[in-house]
């Protein structure tokens, strides 16, 4: 035994797997949409604008939902 410790996350359910994915892979072990007043939907992004998306998002420290959630708030002011 090397004697490190190994955190095994919860699983995350299918409500909130996307959120989950987003900060595991930033580092955050806190789900950042335990909001309820959010609801799910599905969007269809081409290749090179959720890679730029994902990237904007690692950049920001952030999540692709939230920066998504902005964008829509903004253009629907």
């Amino acid at each position: 035994m090397t004697g490190k410790k190994i955190e095994f996350l919860k699983k995350p359910n299918p409500k909130n797997a996307d959120v989950f994915i987003d900060n595991w892979v930033l580092g955050n072990t806190k789900t950042a949409s335990n909001n309820k007043n959010l609801k799910r939907t599905t969007i269809y992004l081409p290749d090179d604008v959720h890679q730029k998306l994902k990237m904007q998002a690692a950049t920001e420290k952030t999540t692709m939902t939230e920066i998504i959630i902005e964008a829509i708030k903004n253009y629907v002011h």
